[in-house]
């Protein structure tokens, strides 16, 4: 009997619900670890579409050639185009280290290359967040709240400010306190601690510290903002990723 009334709830359910998984509970077989990266486009919207085009079209290839230069393989990764940037779901096999060393750096020399001889305001300036923790797959894609506090990370202000204060600075990289507190106070590689600035980032329902680091150009303490003080900015639009592509 609970069989047979299964099956007639299901058509009906589907009919109701479409997109909708049935078959399967949210999160079943329990959460999967990934580092999380979201990059953003700083001016994005203020761009002509033939511009716009040619943006998504770089910014995709820089960050496949860094991660190419990093060890990682573009098949491995999980990736959602957001139109004015990415995500990017990282397996947990990838070391940590190589996301910040040589990661940032290949990907913010593969930009400024780009953006030679480009007109100051059409340059490709970016804000990158990583951090790292438990995420859910389901049909329509990934979900978990560490992937909501990335990309509350993504949108505060003081990124903001260290791009409007530093012109020559192309990326500005928010890390986590997972990712400060496992990868980057250690100083492994090249990644040096004292570049990176605390910061304060509430929105919603975030109220957390996290640290700041310029990418090219100057440093991120010499933007002139204090960085200790709350950042309250607009939540970055748009954040959760739909579907998995290889």
């Amino acid at each position: 009997m609970p069989n047979t009334l299964a099956r007639r709830i299901k058509p009906c359910a589907a009919r109701l619900f479409p997109g909708t998984p049935y078959r399967r509970s949210a999160g079943r077989g329990g959460p999967r670890h990934r580092s999380i990266m979201v990059l953003d486009l700083t001016g994005f919207g203020g761009w002509d579409n033939r511009a716009q085009l040619r943006a998504r079209a770089v910014l995709r290839g820089a960050v496949r050639s860094a991660f190419r230069a990093s060890g990682v393989r573009w098949s491995r990764l999980s990736v959602e185009d957001r139109g004015d940037g990415l995500i990017v779901l990282v397996p947990a096999t990838v070391c940590k280290v190589a996301l910040i060393d040589p990661w940032l750096a290949e990907l913010t020399s593969a930009l400024e290359v780009a953006n030679a001889g480009v007109r100051q305001e059409n340059r490709l300036r970016l804000r990158v967040v990583l951090h790292a923790g438990e995420v859910h797959r389901d049909r329509a894609g990934w979900a978990g709240s560490d992937l909501n506090l990335a990309c509350r990370l993504v949108g505060n202000a003081h990124a903001y400010r260290l791009l409007r204060d530093l012109p020559e600075t192309t990326v500005a990289l928010t890390v986590s306190p997972v990712i400060y507190d496992g990868v980057v106070r250690h100083g492994y590689r090249r990644i040096d601690p004292r570049e990176y600035r605390r910061i304060r980032v509430v929105a919603k329902e975030v109220d957390t510290a996290a640290w700041l680091r310029a990418g090219g150009g100057q440093r991120a303490d010499s933007a002139g903002f204090a960085g200790g003080e709350p950042d309250q900015a607009p939540v970055h639009r748009g954040c959760v990723p739909e579907r998995d592509e290889a």
